[in-house]
C-alpha cells in the first residue's frame, strides 16, 4: 500500500489530542514529507513544537505554513501571541 499524507495527518491530530506529542510530531513530519503543500500539517507541527519548548523550530514551520496558506495567520494568531509572546509573522 502506498502511504498517503492525509492518513498521517489524521493520525497526527489524534495523537496530538491525546497529548502524545512525539508521535504527533513524527506523523506531521511524515505527512509533510509526502505532501509538502499541507499548510495545516506545518502549522500543527509548529504547535506541537511549541508545546515541546522548541520555539525556534516552530517559527520556521509557521512561516512555511503561512507562505503556503496566508489565511492560516488568523487561525493561529492568538495562539502565537499567547505562547510566543510576539506578533504573528
Amino acid at each position: 500500500l502506498k502511504p498517503e499524507a492525509g492518513v498521517y495527518y489524521a493520525r497526527a491530530t489524534a495523537e496530538q489530542a491525546k497529548n502524545n506529542l512525539d508521535a504527533a510530531l513524527m506523523d506531521y513530519s511524515k505527512a509533510i514529507e509526502l505532501d509538502g503543500r499541507l499548510a495545516h500539517a506545518y502549522a500543527n507541527r509548529a504547535v506541537v513544537k511549541i508545546l515541546q519548548g522548541k520555539k525556534a523550530d516552530a517559527k520556521q514551520d509557521f512561516a512555511k505554513a503561512f507562505a503556503i496558506d496566508p489565511a492560516l495567520r488568523a487561525t493561529y494568531k492568538s495562539f502565537i501571541e499567547n505562547r510566543l509572546k510576539e506578533e504573528v509573522p
